[in-house]
């Protein structure tokens, strides 16, 4: 939390699929519209992020059309009422990707519970259903995550079910805060 930039790293992505620009090692496969659930950040913060983000991809802020934003709603996955809100919405605007920040936020249950979490991962799957790409933005365990020899699929905070969900698993740590770099690992779960 607040080391590895992932909230930049999503808003970054979701800049490149909404406007179909490459950007670093971000190269989208296709253009199109984005919904961004922001849990985490403060209004003020998560707009300055964005604003940011557009002036350095020479983005234009007003010529974005296609990105959706749901800040701060609290919006449970595992309420079955945002389940059908999310969906319908998914339905109407057609994403390409869906990003919710953060897995902590997601869930009216216990992280640590397996079964707390299955509604959340049913949620996803639906979304996933529509075509669209899921992207679950999750903090490291305090402990785990320290450890750079530790498995990446370990150190997601709360349920292994994380673990088990994913497609394709994005690991950005900084160890120390006074570190320059932030390691970028990536574990596809069928290769």
């Amino acid at each position: 939390q607040k080391r590895a930039f992932k909230t930049w790293f999503a808003f970054h992505l979701a800049l490149c699929v909404a406007t179909g620009k490459t950007s670093g090692l971000i190269k989208p496969i296709r253009k199109g519209a984005v919904l961004i659930i922001e849990e985490e950040g403060g209004k003020a913060a998560t707009k300055q992020r964005f604003l940011m983000l557009c002036n350095s991809l020479g983005i234009n802020p007003k010529s974005l059309t296609n990105i959706w934003f749901a800040h701060r709603q609290q919006v449970k996955l595992d309420a079955e009422i945002w389940r059908k809100k999310i969906v319908s919405l998914v339905n109407e605007i057609k994403p390409v990707v869906v990003i919710y920040d953060a897995w902590t936020y997601a869930h009216t249950g216990d992280e640590n519970k397996h079964a707390d979490k299955i509604p959340v991962i049913d949620t996803m799957q639906a979304v996933r259903a529509q075509s669209a790409t899921f992207v679950m933005l999750a903090h490291l365990d305090k402990v785990r995550g320290e450890n750079r020899r530790s498995d990446i699929d370990t150190q997601i905070r709360g349920s292994s079910i994380a673990a088990n969900a994913f497609d394709t698993h994005l690991a950005l740590r900084r160890y120390k805060m006074e570190q320059a770099h932030i390691d970028l690992y990536a574990r596809h779960r069928d290769a």
